[in-house]
């Protein structure tokens, strides 16, 4: 009887040692799926960088402030299709930066391309100009033009505007 009972515990141990080792290997898959995704590159041209973090004027929002990206274990720097250390950015660099988002500080930084030739030199151009290529050509994105604004009629009741009448609106069921 004694042995049973022995038997029977050391049954328990091991079942609770099995679960504790599935829920840990869960845990550890839990949090691979928290890793975010990189977001949509973002091209600009670098305004600063150190060890740590890089600061990026954005071609995509020209004139908007300067974005912060946080260099991370694996963060990754290509030029011409080779990785390169991190310490040979610099500023005035045009850049595509591959990055997800910080949960509680700046943006990560996956990979930073730095660009050259003619898709160098367009970033740099929309960064100066302060202007995406298509959107101008398109009419979006220009100067808007002021419009003037109609004066409101004056109504019977304080609150009611031009089209809104006195009567009650029927009930919606």
């Amino acid at each position: 009887m004694k042995r049973t009972i022995v038997a029977i515990a050391a049954l328990g141990l091991v079942a609770s040692a099995c679960s504790s080792g599935k829920e840990s290997q869960r845990e550890d898959e839990t949090a691979a799926q928290a890793e975010v995704e990189p977001v949509a590159p973002k091209m600009g041209v670098l305004t600063s960088v150190d060890a740590q973090r890089l600061m990026l004027d954005s071609a995509e929002d020209p004139g908007d402030d300067e974005e912060l990206f946080e260099r991370t274990t694996r963060s990754v720097v290509m030029r011409d299709g080779s990785e390169i250390a991190w310490e040979e950015l610099s500023e005035g660099d045009a850049v595509r930066v591959t990055w997800d988002r910080g949960i509680f500080g700046p943006d990560r930084v996956a990979q930073v391309e730095v660009l050259s030739g003619e898709d160098a030199d367009q970033v740099r151009q929309q960064v100066e100009s302060g202007s995406i290529g298509m959107e101008e050509e398109n009419g979006i994105g220009g100067p808007m033009e002021p419009r003037e604004i109609e004066p409101e009629s004056p109504s019977s009741e304080p609150g009611m505007g031009p089209g809104d009448s006195a009567q009650p609106a029927e009930p919606m069921y």
